[in-house]
């Protein structure tokens, strides 16, 4: 079935029927009904994807993340859509696994269809090549007169065309360790740090800045790189016997899961033998025994920020950073501090 099908039936010319079926202004409305009502009955159905690589009809913004699982891609996925179908838009969602060169291939895709916008969330890889590949997707979605951002990730230093919205990582972290070492705690662990990552590599920063701030030296034996899986239990507890730190700050809170089992494994109790701080604030962390304290980030915001930014509804700052906060629960900082941190 095409076009010229539906204008023979409705009486009228091809142009015309296209006008209308493209949604134009200026044909009348009883010629309007007339030629939706021929395609109605013939089945018609306008190829939407034709339409947008002619740069007509609905666009989609793409939202790109490495995996969809947890909490915080459903919150940003969330605000980003609510934003997304407010303008009569779709949301498309894909994933790359991580994989650099599936990544690079759905960008292709999506500057093929004409994306309105591609949002790229999450941690991704750092460095000069990662950097380059970032501004070369930048520049491809310009000339089509769409528009990358980056939502929960930052690039050191700015690549120019390419937008971030990011959250707070460092400054919590490192606040989290002054307050543990407030509370007592001289050897404060961090684990679940994935080297290379944008955000592994923030909080791992604010993680330093914290144990210099109260003049304690940065020991790696302090360090783990584990998975979030359930196959890290068993690595977080020999861990936790061999280098027998007195408090733990995990990268994220799935991870801070996985090291309250490693723990009761041990038979260490929650906090009196190891305290035990997050980041995301996942939903059920609050239900928790003891409930875990840990870093509460705007993901919703997030999302809703990044896609009013990408269809231009906001002026593009260039970067953008959404404050995050510490929420104090019974796994550590729960208490009155024993000591006061000095100044920063």
């Amino acid at each position: 079935m095409t076009v010229r099908d539906v204008a023979d039936r409705a009486g009228v010319s091809v142009a015309t029927a296209s006008r209308v079926l493209a949604d134009k202004p200026n044909v009348a409305a009883a010629t309007r009904q007339r030629v939706l009502a021929s395609a109605h009955e013939l089945g018609f159905v306008v190829n939407g994807l034709a339409q947008a690589m002619m740069g007509r009809g609905r666009r989609s913004v793409a939202l790109v993340l490495e995996r969809m699982i947890g909490s915080t891609f459903s919150l940003v996925a969330a605000g980003a859509e609510a934003v997304v179908a407010e303008q009569g838009m779709h949301l498309v969602v894909s994933t790359t696994g991580g994989d650099p060169e599936r990544e690079q291939d759905l960008v292709s895709t999506l500057l093929e269809q004409r994306a309105a916008a591609v949002i790229l969330v999450g941690s991704g890889p750092t460095g000069p090549a990662a950097t380059d590949r970032l501004t070369s997707y930048a520049r491809g979605l310009e000339a089509i007169g769409s528009r990358l951002v980056l939502c929960g990730r930052s690039v050191d230093p700015p690549s120019p065309g390419v937008t971030c919205v990011d959250y707070e990582n460092s400054a919590p972290v490192r606040d989290l360790v002054r307050r543990l070492w407030q509370d007592g705690h001289d050897r404060i662990a961090m684990i679940g740090i994935r080297q290379g990552q944008s955000t592994s590599e923030r909080r791992l920063d604010g993680y330093r800045a914290g144990l210099e701030s109260v003049g304690l030296g940065f020991a790696r034996e302090l360090l783990l790189e584990c998975g979030e899986g359930e196959d890290a239990v068993p690595e977080i507890a020999t861990f936790l016997e061999t280098a027998r730190p007195s408090a733990v700050v995990a990268l994220t809170d799935i991870i801070a899961v996985r090291a309250y089992h490693a723990a009761r494994a041990l038979g260490l109790t929650i906090p009196a033998g190891l305290a035990v701080v997050g980041f995301d604030d996942a939903p059920l962390v609050e239900d928790l025994a003891p409930p875990l304290t840990t870093v509460r980030a705007p993901f919703y915001e997030l999302g809703e920020r990044a896609a009013r930014i990408a269809l231009g509804l906001e002026p593009d700052p260039g970067r953008l950073v959404l404050p995050s906060r510490i929420v104090a629960r019974g796994s550590a900082l729960s208490g009155e501090p024993a000591r006061t941190a000095p100044s920063l």
